[in-house]
C-alpha cells in the first residue's frame, strides 16, 4: 500500500511540473481557435473539439489517444491541428478517465472491447460530418499507439482522405481482410528502440498493404522509443524526431486534404518540402 501511494505521489508532483507548461501552450494555442467541450451523458466522455475562427467549410482530423487517455498531450496536438486549419475532434475512449500509471492505463484498455470503442468512434465521425463547417470528402483520423489500432480499423470501415497510426502496438492484430478494406493513403511512424512488438507488428502490416495494394508510407525512427511523440512522458519523448513526424504528419494532411485543382498549381516551399519529404518514404 505505502508503495502504492509513493508512486501516486511521484506522479502527483510529475503532473503539476507538466500541467504549467501545459498552461502556456493552451494560452498561446487559443488565440485562433475556439473550443467546445462535449460530454456524452449516456458514455460519461468527455471529447474535446477545437477549429479555427473562420466561416468556411473546413477539412476535419479525428484524433484517437494512447493507453494515457485523453491528456493534455492530446489536447495540445488538437489545437495545434487546429490552428493549421483544421476542425479536430478528440474522442475521448475512456470515459473521462486519465492517468499517468501503467497498471490503471491497461485496466483502462482492458475495461471495454474494440467493438464498444468502434461504436463510440464510429458515432463520432458521423455527428461531425453532419456539421455544415466540415468538408465531408476530406476527413482523416490520427492515432496514438492503441488509438492508432482503431484509426486503421476506421480506415477499414468509413470513407476516410487518409489515417495516420503512431507506434504500432495494438490490443489485437487486424486480419487480412479489414487491411484489405483500408481504402485511403496511410502514414505509419515508429520507434526503433523498445520492445520488438512494435516492430514486428509493423512488419505484418506493412506485408498487408503491399499485398492488396494500399498507399501506405511508414517512417522509423532507429533512436527513438514509443512513444516519442508524447512530450508529457518525458522518459520516452525524443524531440528530434517528434519535430520530424509533426512536419510529416502536417505534409500527409495537406496532400490528402488538398483538391487536384489546388494541387496542379500549388508552388512555392511547401511544395518544395513536400516532394522531399515524398521522396523519403
Amino acid at each position: 500500500m505505502n508503495k502504492d501511494r509513493e508512486e501516486h505521489k511521484k506522479f502527483i508532483e510529475f503532473d503539476v511540473q507538466i500541467d504549467q507548461k501545459y498552461l502556456e501552450k493552451f494560452t498561446s494555442l487559443m488565440k485562433d481557435v475556439t473550443v467546445e467541450i462535449r460530454y456524452d451523458f449516456e458514455k460519461g466522455a468527455l471529447d474535446i473539439l477545437a477549429k479555427p475562427k473562420v466561416a468556411k467549410k473546413l477539412p476535419a482530423v479525428i484524433i484517437l489517444h494512447d493507453m494515457w487517455g485523453l491528456n493534455d498531450h492530446v489536447k495540445v496536438l488538437c489545437h495545434k491541428l487546429a490552428r493549421h486549419g483544421y476542425a479536430v475532434l478528440a474522442v475521448d475512449l475512456f470515459r473521462g478517465n486519465v492517468t499517468n500509471l501503467p497498471h490503471i492505463a491497461k485496466e483502462f484498455l482492458n475495461r471495454y472491447s474494440p467493438e464498444e470503442d468502434m461504436d463510440i468512434i464510429k458515432s463520432r465521425f458521423e455527428k461531425l460530418m453532419s456539421k455544415d463547417y466540415v468538408a465531408k470528402d476530406k476527413v482523416a483520423f490520427v492515432g496514438l499507439l492503441s488509438g492508432g489500432y482503431y484509426a486503421l480499423l476506421a480506415a477499414s470501415q468509413l470513407k476516410l482522405a487518409g489515417t495516420v497510426c503512431f507506434y504500432g502496438r495494438f490490443p489485437e492484430d487486424l486480419t487480412q481482410e479489414q487491411i484489405r478494406k483500408i481504402k485511403c493513403p496511410v502514414l505509419c511512424f515508429m520507434g526503433g528502440k523498445g520492445n520488438t512488438i512494435y516492430r514486428e507488428n509493423m512488419k505484418e502490416l506493412q506485408k498487408g498493404f503491399k499485398r492488396y495494394g494500399i498507399d501506405a508510407r511508414n517512417q522509423i525512427y532507429e533512436n527513438a522509443k514509443p512513444p516519442f511523440f508524447d512530450d508529457l512522458h518525458l522518459e520516452t519523448y525524443d524531440k528530434e524526431s517528434a519535430d520530424d513526424a509533426w512536419f510529416r504528419l502536417l505534409a500527409f494532411l495537406e496532400e490528402r486534404f488538398t483538391d487536384k485543382a489546388e494541387a496542379d498549381t500549388h508552388s512555392g516551399l511547401l511544395g518544395v518540402f513536400k516532394k522531399l519529404l515524398d521522396s523519403a518514404f
